[in-house]
């Protein structure tokens, strides 16, 4: 059951996650205004569960939050922790009427960007055991420790919704050593920690793929209501999503079709409807992706070029100065210095 998905960074994001990190900051007595210092988010988008936030944006509320509550007070875990399934609508809904566990894994890699990872998410399986990986190497260096916090945690507690009960791991992984506020992982993780590991992710018994889930009627009632409160996405977004998910190969027109159970001319007629083609979209996608990767890695521009599936890096730097009027070189440099 190998899955190697690509991370949801590079674009827009549900507006879910900047709800919760408000909460989590307020909860600790950080107002809003800090929590927003820089970013571009609008009072109409917070207030509306549909609206989608860039991925900048939601990185900028995290830094704006460290800046007041250090990693060690446990600011990574306790956001975490307030992930549950009702917060993701539509997906939520689709995850707790999955048979099993690995069914919903499956639904939870293919739509990732429809969910809380900056993380790239995929899931091997080892003999008896299966890894589920959470692999940070497009996140930022500053923000790695507290985002693979959240993430996992986060993990934890919508696995927690889907079985009714917590899960215990064989292992927890984190790729980095331990740090001074290890004691308080023992409050939101149930198996043995391991630190300087690898990779980060946990390590389960292959045996809970198969296992029916057992999600509360409280739960699949709150997922339900979100879910009718939640209206489907507009199609520029999820034919967003579906490219997101695939970057490394980019599908055709007619796989994206398919993969959104319709006609091409289907999916071309509802595009013209937004007043978009798909050509354009696989070029903002590609653009706010290549964007992301030049501010927060030191990628060169020949691995940003593979990474997001053209020929070569002439290629992605000619594609990039016509849709930005810039140079990759010259972003990257500008960005730095601002």
């Amino acid at each position: 059951m190998g899955s190697d998905q690509p991370t949801a960074s590079g674009f827009k994001r549900s507006v879910v996650n900047a709800h919760i990190l408000l909460s989590a900051a307020q909860a600790r007595g950080m107002p809003p205004a800090q929590v927003l210092a820089n970013c571009s988010l609008s009072g109409d988008a917070l207030r509306s569960q549909t609206s989608l936030i860039s991925a900048g944006d939601e990185l900028q509320m995290i830094r704006n939050i460290l800046a007041r509550q250090p990693l060690d007070s446990g600011i990574g875990l306790a956001v975490g922790s307030r992930y549950h399934l009702a917060a993701f609508g539509v997906w939520g809904f689709a995850l707790a009427n999955s048979a099993t566990v690995g069914e919903a894994a499956q639904l939870s890699l293919a739509h990732s960007a429809m969910t809380f990872a900056f993380c790239q998410l995929s899931i091997e399986e080892h003999g008896d055991r299966v890894h589920w990986y959470f692999d940070d190497a497009d996140v930022p260096d500053d923000l790695k420790v507290v985002i693979i916090e959240r993430e996992m945690v986060a993990l934890g507690m919508v696995a927690h919704d889907l079985l009714g009960a917590s899960f215990e791991a064989l292992e927890i992984w984190f790729n980095y050593p331990e740090p001074s506020h290890a004691e308080l992982y023992r409050k939101y993780f149930n198996g043995p920690l391991r630190f300087s590991a690898p990779r980060s992710g946990f390590v389960l018994p292959r045996s809970l793929l198969f296992q029916p889930l057992q999600v509360p009627d409280e739960v699949l009632k709150a997922a339900e209501s979100s879910g009718i409160r939640n209206e489907q996405p507009a199609i520029t977004d999820r034919v967003r999503s579906v490219l997101l998910a695939n970057m490394k190969e980019l599908p055709s027109m007619e796989a994206v079709a398919e993969e959104l159970s319709m006609t091409v001319r289907t999916l071309r007629r509802k595009l013209e409807g937004e007043g978009v083609s798909y050509r354009q979209l696989v070029d903002e996608v590609r653009c706010d992706q290549a964007r992301l990767l030049l501010e927060n890695t030191a990628m060169s521009t020949d691995e940003i070029a593979q990474r997001l599936s053209y020929a070569d890096a002439s290629s992605f730097s000619q594609a990039f100065r016509r849709l930005t009027g810039t140079s990759p070189a010259a972003y990257r440099q500008a960005k730095r210095r601002s």
